[in-house]
């Protein structure tokens, strides 16, 4: 049976990851060949590919010979149609801060938190939106406000109600909670790793921070835009224009629908 595959990495992209961040030894090298040749072998069986970002399908194409005709690219989709922005007005007080996540320490929770604490703490409060229980374990700072076990409604009104979404992540394919905020026109403060420039397109809908940027670098740029309402407003509303233009569940079923008009084309023709 003709079949396609969604995926938002591939074992060879996986695995540059870890490189990258310095976690390569035998044992992870000898369980990255095993994985990568058995996906080598295993997406023989598959006539079409629906990577969720550009560095899954180059991958696809460079590494493992998949010609790229049969990779649709499909983003992160969003229901746009119910996460939506608010009307909260810019330039009120307090800044709000936003870090939505459940791997507290691989989205370097502890450089926003030293951020915040240090530069921010006098002009801005922080949410943080987690269900790690390592969060549990921190003494967060004053003007920091935990939350666990929020429901998708209960997460949507804590995107409105925010400022900007700030996101240090080391490692990342193509995270759902940019996505998210980008669809609620909440700006995102992020970095360019794995497939996050597909989303945040800097100093359009977004701010792109150098990987290794310093607390005090955070901060800064933060204050920058807390400064510079004008520009933070023009965030704003790219961002939400970006997610109307790509991260429609419309133009989700119409690239799964591209892949499977030409699939059944492929198929005739044999």
């Amino acid at each position: 049976v003709p079949a396609g595959i969604l995926m938002d990495s591939t074992p060879d992209t996986a695995n540059q990851h870890r490189i990258r961040l310095g976690g390569q030894n035998l044992p992870r090298a000898v369980s990255h060949q095993l994985h990568h040749r058995a996906f080598r072998r295993a997406i023989r069986n598959f006539r079409y590919f629906f990577p969720m970002g550009s560095s899954a399908r180059d991958s696809l194409v460079d590494v493992y010979g998949v010609p790229r005709d049969r990779c649709f690219v499909t983003l992160a989709p969003q229901d746009t149609a119910r996460w939506q922005p608010s009307e909260r007005p810019l330039g009120h007080s307090p800044f709000r801060l936003l870090f939505v996540t459940n791997d507290f320490q691989r989205k370097r929770g502890s450089l926003l938190l030293e951020c915040y604490s240090r530069f921010l703490a006098e002009t801005c409060k922080l949410t943080i939106v987690s269900n790690d229980r390592a969060v549990g374990d921190i003494v967060l700072p004053q003007g920091t406000t935990w939350l666990r076990g929020k429901s998708k409604e209960e997460l949507l009104e804590v995107y409105q109600q925010s400022d900007l979404f700030v996101f240090p992540t080391r490692q990342d394919y193509m995270p759902q909670v940019v996505a998210e905020a980008l669809s609620t026109g909440l700006p995102v403060m992020t970095t360019p790793v794995g497939d996050i420039p597909d989303l945040v397109r800097h100093r359009e809908n977004g701010w792109l921070m150098p990987e290794h940027a310093a607390a005090e670098e955070w901060a800064v740029a933060i204050q920058t835009l807390l400064d510079n309402p004008d520009k933070l407003a023009m965030l704003r509303k790219n961002a939400r224009e970006f997610a109307e233009r790509t991260l429609t569940l419309e133009r989700f079923q119409q690239g799964f629908r591209s892949g499977i008009e030409t699939l059944l084309a492929d198929t005739s023709r044999h």
